[in-house]
């Protein structure tokens, strides 16, 4: 389904709040079904607090947003997606 979303329903992203409320709901159905991965999540995030001096924020599409400084480096979707931005030389 997400895939689905991202692909054919992009331009969604666009309407306020609307993100954020899909997010939210992938959040909520990883907390109702699959535990492991919820953990998971936590986990990344308290290494990630941990051991860097990282940001956490919301982010506009909803989701973690971790950043340094003014920047974002990654976040983490509700269903445990993580995207990371990384150089162009490593792409």
């Amino acid at each position: 389904m997400f895939k689905f979303v991202v692909k054919k329903l992009r331009w969604l992203a666009r309407i306020p709040v609307l993100p954020q409320l899909f997010d939210a709901g992938l959040m909520i159905a990883t907390m109702l079904f699959d535990r492991p991965r919820l953990r998971a999540m936590e986990t990344f995030e308290n290494a990630v607090r941990r051991k860097y001096t990282i940001q956490r924020r919301p982010h506009r599409f909803g989701g973690v947003g971790f950043f340094i400084g003014t920047t974002e480096i990654g976040h983490l979707h509700g269903n445990g997606l993580l995207d990371l931005f990384v150089g162009k030389s490593f792409r």
